[in-house]
């Protein structure tokens, strides 16, 4: 700032922070858009994710006391009081200020950063339906950072609750602005000004800004699926206490298997609010990517990688679910209603009249919009796709063994022998142990919405600069992907042949395509 020189505002040279600023008449409304929603995206996520799995962890089981006779199995006991709940924030035990502090503060930055976007997209943008996208993520909003603030409290509502009024705080803050006021005068009525304007804006403006949103969204909540709220169980527990995966038998009832929702068994209905709102969510983004990237090239792989997610995303919301108690029915709704919604809604008549068919006009067209724009929109989309499904392939849904297990129980690593015979291998898949058909279908699907993204990629970049450093990060990154889905399966246990098949599926689709247009 010292060095700062405000009289020369367009010379870089002498004031780059003036000339780098937004100046209007010479920027667009477009560019600080898409600056805005660069920035406030990213604080989305990271808040988001932040409520999730907040700092410190949370508590991976219950405490009783007294401790010596009280346990998850023997509570009904009067005697007995529960002095802390699994799934609950450590850092709220151990300090509760710090824990509402921090709170607070990650509400405001998420409450301004989803109010910032709302009037980007509040009139005029495509795929709004008023709202319709922004609108689910706003309830999960508000629903899971309520249910951060009540579980804090274990069980009941705290006093910290009150920090969530920050969000409707400034929601009254965003209503009480100008609204009537022409649209382009910033200085009156900023909201409008900076919205999508047909006739102004190009539809790639739309395409792109949408694009951004969305891609968030799919990616928050494809992994709140893999990892709910509260985390899941590190191990089965059994009734009576004395049960253990090696000893149990007839006389042995499981009470909560390993890999599942904690919050599931604490709370179902909220974990079942939980899992519907997120997958509308999950749904209503992905719906609007595919319509938005229809017609566009690579569409086969577009179209595959979001099918595959969406398999994806239903295996990992079964697979942190008891066995048996999973309500398809429910989920399925949550799943497809937003493409119903959309298909009854399409009217196919006038390609180039937004009004009447906003679906047609802004897809990608040859002629009208250059290749960038196609090129920037399913990087923008592959690269997310890529990011989320690496990440579920290193930690699957359900979550890893955090130690060995040996049989008879009284083996350990140390004195483990002849006589000892290990059951699982920490660091390994839960979800494998448990239900092997289902990871198997989880993994495939994956991995071919992970391998439809790094094809699209590799085709879009080829003859860029740095092509050969591009290639190396592809090839490597298939590689480390494969070591990843490797290394969480028990030793001798990977089939390889089903993984080749789902990884190189799309390269060998893409490379017999181009082959027959060759030579047709």
């Amino acid at each position: 700032m010292a060095a700062d020189q405000r009289n020369v505002p367009e010379n870089p040279a002498k004031n780059f922070n003036e000339y780098f600023r937004f100046n209007l008449g010479r920027d667009t409304p477009s560019d600080a858009r898409n600056t805005l929603l660069v920035v406030t995206t990213l604080i989305i996520a990271v808040t988001f994710q932040a409520a999730l799995n907040p700092p410190a962890g949370v508590w991976q089981d219950d405490r009783y006391d007294p401790a010596e006779n009280c346990t998850v199995v023997t509570s009904d006991n009067n005697d007995c009081t529960i002095i802390r709940y699994a799934g609950t924030s450590i850092l709220h035990t151990r300090t509760g200020a710090g824990y509402d502090i921090f709170i607070f503060v990650n509400t405001l930055a998420f409450s301004a950063a989803t109010n910032t976007i709302d009037p980007l997209f509040a009139t005029g943008q495509p795929f709004s339906d008023r709202g319709f996208t922004l609108h689910l993520f706003n309830e999960l909003r508000v629903w899971c950072f309520s249910w951060c603030c009540v579980t804090s409290k274990n069980n009941e509502m705290g006093d910290n609750c009150s920090c969530f009024h920050v969000t409707l705080f400034l929601k009254e803050v965003q209503v009480a602005r100008e609204e009537e006021v022409p649209q382009e005068n910033p200085a009156k009525g900023f909201n409008q000004y900076f919205r999508y304007k047909l006739g102004r804006d190009p539809p790639s403006d739309a395409r792109n800004t949408l694009l951004v949103v969305t891609t968030l969204i799919v990616a928050v909540t494809f992994q709140a699926a893999i990892s709910p709220p509260g985390g899941v169980w590190q191990d089965d527990k059994y009734s009576p206490a004395t049960c253990t995966a090696v000893t149990s038998d007839s006389n042995c009832t499981i009470i909560r298997h390993a890999g599942t929702s904690v919050l599931y068994y604490r709370d179902k209905s909220r974990y079942d609010a939980f899992v519907y709102a997120n997958t509308l969510a999950f749904s209503a983004a992905t719906n609007t990517i595919l319509c938005l990237l229809l017609d566009s090239p690579f569409q086969t792989e577009v179209l595959l990688s979001i099918y595959s997610m969406n398999f994806a995303f239903g295996a990992s919301v079964g697979a942190v679910q008891p066995p048996k108690t999973m309500k398809w029915a429910f989920i399925c709704l949550a799943l497809f209603l937003p493409y119903i919604i959309r298909m009854a809604a399409n009217q196919l008549n006038i390609p180039e009249n937004p009004s009447t068919n906003f679906n047609q006009y802004f897809r990608f067209k040859l002629g009208r919009d250059p290749p960038s724009d196609a090129r920037n929109t399913l990087l923008v989309v592959t690269t997310l796709i890529v990011a989320v499904t690496f990440q579920a392939a290193i930690n699957p849904p359900g979550g890893l063994w955090q130690d060995d297990k040996y049989s008879p129980a009284t083996c350990t690593v140390v004195t483990s022998d002849n006589n000892c015979t290990i059951i699982r291998h920490a660091g390994t898949s839960v979800l494998y142990y448990r239900n092997k058909t289902g990871y198997g279908i989880f993994v495939f699907v994956n991995t071919l919405a992970f391998s439809a993204s790094t094809n699209t990629i590799f085709y879009l970049l080829l003859d860029s600069p740095f092509q050969t450093e591009v290639l190396l990060s592809i090839y490597s990154i298939n590689a480390a992907y494969g070591a990843s889905v490797a290394a969480v399966q028990p030793p001798k246990t990977m089939k390889w042949w089903l993984y080749f098949v789902a990884l190189m599926l799309p390269y060998i689709s893409r490379a017999f395509s181009n082959f027959i247009k060759r030579y047709k």
